[in-house]
């Protein structure tokens, strides 16, 4: 997807506040990212690409095999919850 509006509404649709999410902030690849937890289980890890303040690029793991390496940890700070 390309665009400010249709990825507003794509991150927006996936951070909505639904009963049981949890976005923290984590290191992903040595940058800052946000893990997104459903009932304590991983759903998305996010990671963005800015420049001038500006993100240029986002990119969004959605994939169950590739989310089985992160760990459950509840004790992190919120960013939403």
């Amino acid at each position: 997807m390309r665009g400010r509006a249709e990825v507003t509404r794509a991150v927006l649709a996936l951070l909505a506040p639904r009963s049981g999410t949890r976005v923290d902030e984590r290191s992903v690849n040595g940058s800052t990212g946000f893990v997104v937890r459903v009932d304590d289980r991983v759903a998305a890890v996010v990671l963005w690409r800015a420049r001038d303040r500006v993100i240029t690029d986002l990119w969004l793991v959605l994939n169950p095999a590739k989310l089985r390496g992160w760990p459950v940890v509840t004790n992190e700070r919120a960013v939403l919850s």
